[in-house]
């Protein structure tokens, strides 16, 4: 597949950096199957970037551990059903509501707790992912060991 990856750097970064990286995020998208064309960009910045990204895009005066913020247009009555802590921001104009998590089942099993997040469009969304540790975490076993 003929995925396009960005690299932007703020900070001075290691030789070799960007083509690391370049094979982790294609071995990833190939292992999960992504069947269609996408862009990937990373920023290599610091905490003070980060402060700025936080500030510009969310509205919080400081530096966090949220690595990215992809961004969904959502077509008017057109509803995104995610975790409550995945919201970054949104415009004015998506509607959000706050639901209770319907079954004992996905309650329990579901992993989300007991509410999740319903918004409804039209309007941009931006959504963050996961802290930088479950990140990395979740690549290892796409890292070589170099053992």
């Amino acid at each position: 597949m003929n995925h396009q990856i960005i690299f932007d750097a703020e900070v001075d970064i290691p030789s070799g950096t960007e083509e690391q990286f370049h094979k982790v995020i294609t071995a990833v998208l190939d292992a999960e199957g992504v069947a269609v064309p996408c862009e990937v960009n990373v920023l290599f910045t610091d905490d003070g970037g980060i402060h700025q990204i936080n500030l510009d895009m969310r509205e919080v005066d400081r530096p966090t551990d949220v690595l990215s913020f992809p961004m969904f247009e959502l077509a008017p009555g057109e509803k995104l059903l995610i975790s409550t802590g995945s919201v970054a921001a949104f415009e004015a104009s998506v509607h959000m509501e706050i639901q209770r998590v319907q079954g004992v089942k996905n309650v329990l099993f579901g992993g989300e707790g007991l509410f999740h997040t319903v918004l409804t469009g039209p309007g941009k969304v931006w959504l963050q992912t996961m802290p930088i540790v479950a990140v990395a975490g979740a690549l290892r076993p796409y890292v070589a060991s170099g053992k």
